[in-house]
């Protein structure tokens, strides 16, 4: 399938309810490579995929905890398969990093959008065997190697599952930090 096909498949809102198609060694590209998406976050990303905010009841925000500090965050959303695709190879071959440099933490990968003072990224930790597989956390959208420049910021914490994300959205004065 080219490029042009896979878009008119995958980034639809109703590609979204096709997820576990590919979810089992799922392409994130030629830098990335193959990963598996856990089976409870295939389920709920099927159900709540294209409306996964509340938007008329402003119900957009979570708590990012951070290292040094923790944050009300504004979602904006997840991304289609195709765009899962596309955001994770767009980072992955930075323009602004030399060859090869490593830009989002290993085997951690972009599924959304979110955003505090700053862009950020809603990212899912697929290492598998690990207690923290399927957990949600929060980047900085950077360019630079992890470490250097604006990629210096440690990832937070969102929620340990999608499922446990969408039930903690709230609205922004409701974030108790």
């Amino acid at each position: 399938m080219n490029q042009t096909d896979e878009r008119q498949v995958w980034d639809t809102d109703q590609a979204f309810s096709r997820m576990s198609e590919i979810s089992e060694g799922f392409h994130f590209g030629p830098r990335l490579g193959e990963a598996s998406f856990p089976t409870e976050f295939v389920d709920v990303y099927q159900v709540y995929g294209p409306e996964t905010a509340d938007w008329d009841g402003d119900k957009t925000w979570f708590k990012a905890e951070y290292p040094d500090k923790s944050g009300a965050t504004m979602f904006d959303g997840l991304e289609t398969p195709y765009g899962i695709r596309m955001q994770n190879g767009i980072v992955a071959e930075s323009i602004y990093a030399d060859a090869g440099a490593t830009i989002l933490p290993k085997r951690y990968y972009i599924i959304g959008r979110c955003y505090d003072e700053d862009e950020c990224r809603l990212l899912i930790d697929l290492r598998p065997g690990q207690p923290a597989y399927g957990s949600l956390h929060v980047w900085r959208l950077a360019y630079d190697p992890l470490g250097e420049g604006d990629n210096t910021r440690p990832i937070g914490r969102a929620a340990p599952s999608l499922r446990d994300f969408f039930a903690g959205l709230n609205q922004e004065e409701e974030i108790v930090l």
